[in-house]
């Protein structure tokens, strides 16, 4: 898994809870976290502007705890060039030569 791209999405653990993911790269990875270089991303309800990108690359320590699940992406994929679209009442990271990666839908924001 080190040096791998993912797209990690935090649990939520109340309604209403800002829906967290984070795509970058795999730099350690143990049964307890993953550490990542990347960026986050907030998907916060009641916003006109409901997705919410970090404007700069950081490094993230996810407990394994709080993680709902891991996607790999494509080597290729560029954390710098994130393009996020929205399809009825889901949002999802395009993915170059790739399925789309979803984020999150309304109902889980609102």
């Amino acid at each position: 898994m080190i040096g791998k791209m993912v797209k990690i999405r935090s649990k939520q653990f109340f309604p209403k809870q800002a829906l967290w993911v984070f795509v970058g790269k795999v730099i350690d990875f143990t049964d307890l976290w993953v550490r990542i270089e990347g960026r986050g991303i907030a998907l916060i309800g009641g916003r006109e502007d409901v997705v919410d990108i970090d404007e700069e690359t950081k490094e993230f320590i996810i407990p394994s705890d709080n993680i709902a699940h891991i996607r790999i992406l494509p080597d290729k994929f560029d954390i710098d060039e994130i393009d996020t679209g929205r399809v009825g009442s889901k949002f999802y990271i395009k993915v170059k030569d790739a399925p789309d990666a979803t984020l999150g839908e309304i109902g889980e924001i609102d």
